[in-house]
């Protein structure tokens, strides 16, 4: 059996989750209200930019480069299977 001061400090806990779990959302910003003035609008630009993508690559990005898929090499600037 639990000690009385563990269970007392688990309810507690337990209590003050769902406490903060309700009581957070009220308190998030909505982003509707004025900017300061001293402040601007973040601009992301114009929107997405499509882009073709050549057949069995992949977006590497902790190198941010395209590489070919398991089991392509690159070849005359294309992937190709095998070797």
């Amino acid at each position: 059996m639990r000690h009385p001061l563990a269970r007392l400090i688990a309810r507690t806990a337990a209590i003050a989750g769902v406490i903060a779990s309700l009581a957070f959302p009220v308190l998030a910003q909505d982003g509707t209200g004025q900017i300061p003035q001293d402040a601007r609008a973040p601009s992301y630009g114009d929107g997405c930019i499509a882009i073709d993508l050549p057949e069995n690559v992949y977006l590497d990005r902790p190198r941010n480069r395209w590489s070919c898929n398991r089991g392509y090499r690159l070849s005359d600037g294309e992937c190709n299977f095998g070797r």
